[in-house]
């Protein structure tokens, strides 16, 4: 069966104290195997990726399972300026790629939904928020007890910001 592409970002942010759940990823991805360190290196991963016979995507690129961003020591929220500045560049080349953006939900700081391509710009495929339950105490249950009262509806309000600015949305729950 067919995989996207899971390029796992690695860099520190101020935000990195704030509480987050583990990410709920698809397919079995392991959070601490095959991440890069920079930009550079993930737009390479990118381009071997999309050069190997194995993954050639013909046509309209219809059959592109695209590539999912994740940083496994924070948030991809945290690594906006990393993570724009990689979709940017891979698009100037290979402008149908699709890019899924795999989060907790849960930003340490105000999204800046304008730079993520929301209302009009087409950076981002959708956004993988890692939902867990369909209400608090199961979110708690399900992220090991340690979330806030606040967490569950931190990452609902997400779910409805994204949307209301023209994102795409998956929720994944355990």
């Amino acid at each position: 069966m067919p995989k996207p592409l899971v390029v796992l970002l690695n860099g520190s942010s101020e935000s990195a104290s704030v509480w987050r759940p583990p990410l709920l990823l698809p397919y079995g991805i392991d959070l601490e195997e095959d991440s890069v360190s920079s930009v550079d290196e993930a737009i390479e991963k990118i381009h071997n990726h999309y050069s190997s016979g194995d993954n050639f995507v013909g046509g309209m690129g219809e059959s592109d399972l695209g590539v999912i961003l994740a940083a496994p020591s924070s948030d991809i929220l945290d690594l906006s300026e990393s993570a724009i500045s990689l979709m940017e560049q891979v698009k100037a080349e290979r402008h149908g790629v699709p890019f899924y953006l795999a989060t907790t939900g849960i930003p340490g700081d105000a999204v800046d939904w304008e730079t993520w391509g929301g209302s009009g710009g087409k950076l981002v495929e959708a956004w993988l928020v890692s939902l867990y339950a369909a209400s608090p105490p199961y979110y708690k249950a399900e992220t090991g007890g340690d979330a806030s009262p606040a967490a569950f509806g931190q990452v609902c309000q997400f779910l409805i910001e994204a949307a209301e600015h023209g994102m795409a949305v998956e929720a994944t729950v355990a």
